[in-house]
């Protein structure tokens, strides 16, 4: 129901004439709603989900040729796209299935007397398919939804793979995109199809169909197409190549994971579940900031390691903190892999203990690393080696160090979700202070999710949004006590704030992650000594992963899709820069 220009209501369908909007001849649409207008010759094709239209029973397509309505009766359907190819043949398209399987559908052929599955339909993937649109290019009709193959169900001998993108050619199905070139995205998926009711298709990642001469552009909800990354739209050349529309800018296919700052030039490095880096393949590489573009390191990260974190040393060589694969029934032992003469070698031998969740150098050139699970861990480079120095009776999360000039004893400061560490109540919180191992107070309230180390020997952390009662958002240790200093904004609450990265500089703490205030300011703050804040209005974001400062400015990395305050936002997917 809408109305136009004052007019009255009128029900899903109008018309606009020398009298202005109107009803259609003969009365109004009854039922859901009209999904497609096409004009056809003289006739004007209208689908939907409805039962009638001027006057007369037509359940979901109708058309008008200017005097007379004509049913072409499609029972138990909703229509959202109708074509004539270069045959003549009327197709239509949309969630319903035809001649009674319930394992395919969502597309239609005319025969004339009565509508007919296309060899086999659509399915996805053994539930039937959704027609979002449907395009004819050069005599041949083009396919977009929500399925997984065509000509059938998978399991069918005749099916093609074809993950929404398809095209009926020939008397036969082809498939648009290679199932196996995928294109990550860093923003959130809803996973509709159409088939959670009329106005889901509109959240669907394949929506619209257009042709402009010989090529097909495709618009929607996606990151690419066909191995090619381009955001929301892309276009299919006369050649059947998959073209990227507009500048690819900087920013990421898929959700940026950790930053690191190192090598002789102090360049940025990003590492995390990437497809696509400026608009290039990089197949989940570690990547460097050349000053221009990305470059890759090294070849792809193993993909049957899960690696929580980055770090580079003062030559350039990057060492990654993983879960390890698995060996059989047993939970993933924890490593750390450095790029050696091009391949990705475990450093020293695997932690029984778990995964390792933190890397880093401390200012002596020495690696660390942490982890675990039900028991958690500290350990120390020393001769090629890592071993392991303090224990905790849960996971090491996070690892700082103080900055100190060369020569001075090693400071750091770890975080976590333990209790105890080397056998004395810690509250998730422990500090080595050159020596030894040692408490805060009594540590923090709730599971510490990052730390930070200053210079002047304040520590930071930040808890982890659990439900634990009067938890700090970001607490600080004068050395003396803890007080959370996340004030005036967002302020002490006791649920929707959680920051996993934390930088201290000078007076400065940013504090990255998620967090959602009412100004809309969002999930990337700045503690200056006296207030918190919004930095410079934030990312909109699922959640900020990972902070660095290089020479050029603040990076952040995580699911983010813009950057800047609400009413100047700018697109800055996967990745963004404050200089």
């Amino acid at each position: 129901m809408f109305s136009l220009d004052d007019e009255p209501a009128t029900p899903h369908l109008a018309v606009y004439g020398d009298m202005g909007w109107h009803a259609p001849p003969g009365g109004a649409l009854t039922g859901t709603g009209a999904f497609e207008l096409t004009v056809d010759g003289d006739e004007l094709l209208v689908g939907g989900a409805f039962s009638g239209v001027g006057g007369v029973p037509a359940q979901s397509v109708a058309a008008w040729d200017g005097a007379d309505w004509t049913a072409f009766d499609l029972p138990e359907s909703t229509v959202f796209a109708l074509a004539r190819d270069g045959q003549g043949d009327l197709y239509a398209g949309g969630l319903f299935s035809v001649e009674g399987s319930v394992e395919t559908g969502g597309i239609a052929r005319w025969s004339g007397q009565s509508w007919q599955s296309v060899a086999g339909g659509l399915a996805n993937p053994t539930f039937r398919g959704v027609v979002s649109d449907l395009a004819v290019r050069s005599g041949e009709l083009y396919v977009a939804g929500c399925f997984t193959s065509a000509g059938g169900a998978p399991s069918e001998p005749a099916a093609v793979p074809a993950p929404g993108l398809a095209r009926w050619a020939g008397g036969a199905w082809e498939a648009l995109a290679d199932p196996g070139l995928g294109v990550g995205t860093a923003w959130f998926t809803p996973l509709k199809c159409g088939d959670e009711g009329p106005d889901a298709i509109w959240d669907a990642q394949h929506q619209r169909l257009f042709v402009d001469g010989d090529r097909l552009l495709l618009g929607g909800s996606f990151a690419g197409a066909g191995g090619v990354a381009s955001q929301s739209v892309i276009a299919l050349d006369a050649d059947d190549q998959w073209i990227a529309q507009g500048e690819p800018g900087r920013g990421f296919s898929g959700a940026t994971r950790s930053l690191a700052v190192g090598g002789p030039e102090c360049a940025v490095h990003v590492m995390g579940g990437v497809t696509h880096a400026g608009g290039l393949a990089v197949d989940n590489r570690v990547m460097r900031d050349d000053g221009g573009a990305w470059a890759p390191l090294g070849p792809p990260i193993p993909a049957d390691a899960y690696c929580w974190q980055l770090a580079v040393d003062a030559a350039g060589v990057p060492v990654l903190g993983c879960d390890l694969p698995p060996e059989g029934d047993l939970p993933p032992e924890g490593g750390v892999l450095r790029l050696v003469d091009d391949s990705w070698q475990v450093v020293s031998q695997p932690f029984p203990q778990g995964g390792v969740a933190t890397v880093g150098f401390d200012p002596a050139g020495a690696l660390w690393a942490a982890g675990g699970g039900g028991e958690g861990f500290v350990a120390r480079e020393d001769g090629g080696a890592l071993t392991v120095f303090g224990t905790s009776n849960g996971r090491v999360a996070s690892l700082a160090f103080r900055p100190v000039p060369a020569g001075e004893p090693v400071q750091a400061v770890v975080g976590g979700y333990f209790s105890e560490f080397e056998g004395v109540p810690a509250g998730g919180v422990a500090h080595w202070n050159g020596e030894a191992w040692e408490p805060l107070a009594d540590g923090i309230v709730g599971s510490v999710l990052a730390v930070a180390y200053a210079e002047d020997g304040a520590i930071y952390a930040s808890t982890a949004d659990d439900g634990t009662p009067n938890r700090p958002i970001l607490a600080r240790w004068d050395g003396a006590a803890w007080a959370d200093v996340a004030t005036p904004e967002p302020g002490p609450v006791e649920a929707g704030y959680a920051f996993y990265s934390l930088l201290a500089r000078g007076q400065y703490v940013v504090a990255a992650g998620f967090a959602w205030p009412n100004s809309g300011q969002r999930n990337i703050f700045v503690y200056d000594g006296a207030g918190f804040s919004s930095l410079r209005g934030g990312a909109t974001a699922i959640y900020v992963e990972s902070a660095a400062l290089a020479h050029d400015g603040l990076w952040f990395g995580g699911t983010i899709a813009e950057a800047g305050p609400p009413e100047a936002r700018l697109s800055s997917v996967g990745i963004a820069h404050l200089r």
